[in-house]
């Protein structure tokens, strides 16, 4: 017989340990009882095991033939260990009086006394029936079913370390191990007592993925020396014991906790709880970004230590010490009634407060407060439950705790390798509310009225709170590796074996505090990750591009609130674009508007050329800042201009020059009347105080073109303004290495921030100061071209002249003297869409240099002129081609080679002529700016055009025309008298919170003696009260007053009456100061209509007619 010397184990056990239940189903090693020649004994089946075996200790108890001495070596899957074979025995297995013979290799030693391999199951065509816990094989009689052993629990194997550990003092380190068997979703591993008392080698019990035999453990060392553990060490065992019938002990990691000796150990006990394997199968797909398989078991091994933060099919409550607490102070109970709902909304509102009930997120309530609620859909059809609570904000006192702001939380990540992104499930539900103040979040349904347990969303102060939940948990101590945005916790290391310390402190303390996490948001130890709109690595940030995506795909603007939300979009990425505040100028023009002047917006040529110039930059510019490099010093350059000011941050290294920071902003009015020298100043205190954040306390050289600043931080400057910036900065100027003069020819860069604007706002600069040519570029900035664009020069061109010929009117275009070329230079700013020569025309007209003198062009109209210009229209010579290939125009006609329109006006159809995109300009200054034709409004200058000339949106152009007309602005003064401000009265909330109260009378005297009636009316009930008087005094109202309506009903918030002296009386108003009533007089609402209080005289009417 031919002994084996090859391996002969490959595996123990491949089947996925996490799919067994309490009833412990499913195991991952799977025992079967049965008879081996006659005696009792349990099997191992493994299908990985390429022979049977049994241990001499076994077959010692059998009766068996006699055994063959043998000396033959079995090796496991793992490559190093081994069994040693002594020999082979024949052995006759039964199973409900089923026998089967087999071949068995005898052992020393093994982990199990016997195992079933693949020799035994190919023979009998076992099969595994893992849903009912047994396993078939084939017989004669058919398949015989045998169950699963009831209990696994006493196999336990050994874990021993597979190289040399040498363990730096008081860290941990991460140690690869074997064990003898080849695979294993989950063990729990226990360390052996010596190696934790005798060696003083701290190690904690916890859950083990075993994959090829291998695993890996953390283990600390707690000794001032290196300490070295041999080849070969016994860690500690692992079993396969139910989850449910031990404690895990976690080892807490965190800096202030470390064990300094066997003595001061510290374990926290971590209940182990049975989970489900879809959360495990969450975890591999976490790190299945991880290539490197020694570092995705680690991490791997540190998620499933942790893994009830990942498991979220049961919604838990977080245990802090913080509760969130509604500070309302006096304020007393605000309710409010239902909303209306479907019997759709109704129920699926049942629903979802079932679900909430269910998992204590909510309570049945008594509360005197309540709040609507509000359902919103969501895209798949579920619903958004949210309650509102705006009446509730309005009353409470706010939280004034510190939100960390976009730009601190960006550049603290700067040259970090590895990012892990925790998103808290539910954040806000995940924490408490105070006892005391749970009443108050109470909402109301047609069901009921329920209050929360935890934090709901929509409620004031809690982004607060959970920063500083978060910060108490996470704060102190670690923010140089992690940090917290609402309920975004980022970590970030330099190294993999940091980050997984990071990680794993990090992950105890929120399973420590009862958090969870979403695991299809959150990213683990990836090297670039999208945070806060922007992508972030090792090397730079950038903004993200989805970000870039729907802002390049906004329509342009209508409204001043579509400008003001494109601003806002913007604005995120004006680090990244220089010259940022001199491109958007234009957009702010037309947007600084306040509440009163938003109809004066309007969208114009400007505005549309910053609208797309920023979307251009977008699309095209390299977005991307450098992080610092610490070892080298900034570098600031700056300059300024009679515009606007600006800076540039950047680093010489050796690798190149690194751009960290773009700066720059206009000028006010104020400061524009500055001198040089205060402007220049202005340009190097402005970009050190917006940037003293980033430079924190590195070395720093300024550059400047200006002379006269020359190290400015070591001389006194005769500038009262200069050295006043200088003393506020004085903290910062021992860092400044040196101001150094950079000529303006090698300071383009700078100069181009401060100076370079849209053609719309620089047109008093002179072009010629803006050329800059690639020679002319700082040194070390030979690589700018794709970031910082170079200004071109400009060039002039003349405006064209036009012969003059007689069309519209012989008497009046005999005079005809075309306007000015603003009109025709603001018209060609927006050429008609349809024509092939807008562009050049455009093109023309903002190269025309202003300081040109100013033509009058005489304007041809001629038939001759017309066919021409229409031969040269793209859209005319289109209209024109399909009606000469027979297609149906019943709107246009030719005659004569030129293009009309057919309109109806008053049962007649009349010709227009179809304008061609270059002469409507012309057309516009001859019917609107020439002196003969009077400078009309839209709708005069509209009805001459119309019955003579047609283009599309043509009104649209009129009005347009009108609108940026400067005469027109000029002096068209609106001479009405604007409106007054209304000050309407608040409507009240409660009844008999506003009363209005008024005397009616005299009248013919009653019985009682009685001429007045004093009345009193509810605004918000409409309750009215009427009492009467033989008199109508200052006394009376008073007394009636107090004795009827303040003593029986309680004191009202607001009276209403007129200026009678029977209520404006010292009585009257110390009674209201008495009471805390507050009294308003028709003088403060409106001095000449009595029905400023409507409601009263109403009221007061009703009587009248009744009595008289």
């Amino acid at each position: 017989m031919n002994k084996p010397r090859q391996p002969l184990v490959k595996s123990i056990a491949q089947h996925n340990a996490l799919n067994q239940n309490v009833k412990k189903s499913n195991p991952s090693l799977i025992f079967i009882n049965t008879h081996i020649n006659g005696s009792r004994l349990r099997a191992m089946i493994d299908t990985g095991a390429t022979h049977s075996f049994i241990t001499q200790g076994a077959i010692s108890t059998l009766y068996h033939s006699a055994i063959p001495p043998c000396d033959s070596i079995a090796q496991l899957g793992d490559g190093q260990t081994t069994l040693k074979i002594v020999g082979e025995v024949q052995l006759f297995l039964q199973f409900n009086k089923i026998f089967t013979p087999l071949n068995v290799l005898v052992v020393k030693t093994m982990n199990t006394d016997f195992i079933l391999g693949s020799d035994w199951c190919t023979k009998n065509a076992a099969r595994i029936d893992y849903e009912n816990n047994q396993v078939s094989i084939r017989s004669s009689c058919g398949r015989v079913f045998i169950p699963y052993h009831k209990s696994i629990d006493c196999l336990t194997l050994d874990v021993k370390s597979i190289n040399v550990i040498h363990i730096p003092p008081r860290e941990s380190y991460t140690v690869q191990a074997k064990v003898e068997l080849s695979s294993a979703d989950t063990v729990y591993f226990s360390p052996v007592d010596p190696i934790q008392f005798e060696k003083s080698i701290v190690m904690s019990p916890s859950l083990l993925h075993i994959n090829n035999y291998t695993t890996y453990l953390e283990v600390y060392n707690p000794h001032d020396y290196t300490y070295t553990l041999p080849m070969n060490t016994l860690l500690g065992r692992v079993t396969h014991t139910p989850y449910e019938m031990h404690s895990c002990l976690s080892f807490d990691t965190s800096r202030e906790t470390l064990p300094l000796s066997p003595q001061h150990h510290i374990f926290n006990t971590i209940e182990l709880e049975q989970k489900p394997s879809e959360t495990s199968n969450t975890i591999d797909k976490l790190i299945t970004h991880i290539k490197n398989v020694p570092e995705q078991q680690q991490l791997r091994l540190i998620l499933q230590q942790h893994m009830k933060i990942f498991d979220i099919s049961k919604i838990t409550q977080a245990n802090t010490h913080i509760q969130h607490t509604i500070n309302t102070g006096d304020s007393l109970p605000i309710s409010s009634r239902l909303y209306p709902r479907t019997i759709e909304q109704r129920r699926e509102l049942q629903d979802e407060i079932q679900k909430m009930t269910q998992t204590n997120q909510i309570r049945p309530s008594n509360s005197p407060w309540s709040s609507p609620v509000i359902i919103h859909k969501k895209k798949d059809g579920g619903i958004r439950f949210l309650v509102d609570y705006r009446k509730l904000n309005s009353v409470t006192k706010k939280d004034c705790f510190p939100q960390p702001t976009t730009e601190e939380l960006l550049h603290r990540l700067g040259g970090h390798r590895f990012y892990t992104k925790l998103d808290l499930k539910s954040g806000y539900f995940q924490l408490p509310i105070h006892e005391t103040d749970k009443e108050k979040t109470a909402f109301i349904t047609q069901d009921g009225l329920w209050e929360f347990n935890v934090l709901p969303q929509g409620i004031m102060n809690g982004p607060p709170t959970f920063q500083r939940t978060m910060h108490n948990l996470l704060g102190y101590g670690r923010w140089d590796y992690v940090m917290v945005y609402l309920d975004d916790i980022l970590i970030f290391s330099h190294t993999f074996n940091e980050h997984l310390h990071h990680l794993n402190e990090i992950l105890s303390i929120l399973a420590k505090a009862n958090f969870q996490v979403n695991p299809d948001k959150c990213s683990i130890a990836v090297q670039e990750i999208d945070f806060l709109s922007h992508t972030i690595n090792e090397q730079c940030i950038k903004p993200n591009g989805d970000k870039i995506k729907a802002i390049v795909d906004l329509p342009t603007p209508k409204t001043l609130k579509e400008a003001n939300e494109f601003l806002g979009k913007i604005n995120w990425y004006r680090k990244f674009i220089p010259n940022f505040s001199h491109i958007a100028a234009p957009l702010h023009k037309v947007t600084n508007k306040t509440k009163h002047h938003r109809h004066e917006f309007k969208w114009g040529p400007d505005q549309q050329q910053s609208f797309d110039e920023f979307k251009r930059l977008l699309t095209t510019y390299p977005l991307f800042l450098e992080y610092p490099d610490p070892s080298t010093p900034f570098i600031l350059t700056t300059d300024a201009s009679n515009i606007g000011i600006g800076g540039i941050l950047r680093q010489d290294t050796p690798n190149g020059t690194k751009i960290n920071y773009f700066k720059s902003r206009m000028l006010d009015d104020t400061e524009r009347k500055y001198d040089t020298i205060e402007q220049e100043a202005l340009a190097i205190f402005w970009c050190l105080s917006e940037l003293r954040s980033y430079i924190g306390d590195s070395d720093l050289i300024i550059e400047t073109d200006h002379k006269p600043l020359e190290n400015f931080h070591k001389k006194q400057i005769n500038n009262k303004r200069v050295m006043n910036w200088l003393f506020k900065l004085q903290d910062i100027l021992p860092q400044i290495i040196a101001v150094k003069h950079r000529p303006c020819a090698h300071n383009a860069a700078a100069d181009y921030i401060s100076r370079h604007f849209p053609p719309s706002t620089s047109t008093n600069i002179n072009p010629s100061t803006a050329a800059v040519t690639h020679d002319d570029w700082p040194i070390g900035t030979d690589n700018w071209d794709e970031q910082v664009p170079k200004p071109q020069r400009t060039q002039c061109t003349p405006p064209s002249i036009l012969e003059h010929t007689c069309t519209r009117n012989a008497s009046i275009n005999a005079e005809i003297n075309a306007g000015t070329t603003r009109a025709q230079s603001k018209l060609q700013a927006q050429p008609h869409t349809s024509s092939p020569n807008a562009s050049s025309t455009s093109t023309t007209s903002q190269s025309t240099c202003s300081s040109l003198p100013i033509t009058t062009p005489l304007h041809d109209f001629s038939l001759s002129r017309i066919r021409s210009e229409q031969a040269q229209d793209v859209i005319i010579q289109q209209i024109i081609q399909q009606i000469r290939n027979n297609r149906r125009y019943e709107s246009f006609i030719i005659q004569h080679g030129i293009l009309y329109k057919l309109v109806n006006r008053d049962d007649t159809t009349i010709k227009l002529v179809y304008a061609p995109s270059k002469l409507i300009p012309e057309i516009m200054t001859t019917y609107h700016d020439h002196p003969l034709s009077g400078h009309f409004g839209t709708g005069r200058t509209w009805s001459m055009l119309r019955n003579t000339y047609y283009w599309p949106r043509m009104k649209d152009t009129v009005t347009s025309y009108i609108k940026s007309c400067d005469k027109c602005s000029q002096f068209n003064v609106n001479r009405r008298k604007p409106p007054g401000f209304l000050q309407p009265i608040k409507p009240p909330n409660e009844v008999f919170q506003v009363l209005g109260m008024d005397w009616w009378g005299p009248t013919t005297t009653s019985l009682s003696g009685n001429r007045y009636v004093l009345v009193i009316t509810d605004r918000l009930s409409g309750y009215v009260f009427a009492k009467a008087s033989p008199t109508n005094t200052a006394h009376d109202t008073a007394r009636i007053l107090m004795e009827e309506i303040i003593l029986v009903h309680g004191s009202p918030d607001t009276i209403i009456t007129d200026q009678g002296t029977h209520f404006k009386n010292e009585l009257l108003q110390a009674i209201s100061h008495l009471v805390g009533c507050k009294q308003i007089f028709f003088d403060t609402i409106s001095s000449t209509n009595k029905w400023a209080n409507g409601t009263m005289e109403f009221d007061i009417r009703n009587p009248n007619r009744q009595i008289l």
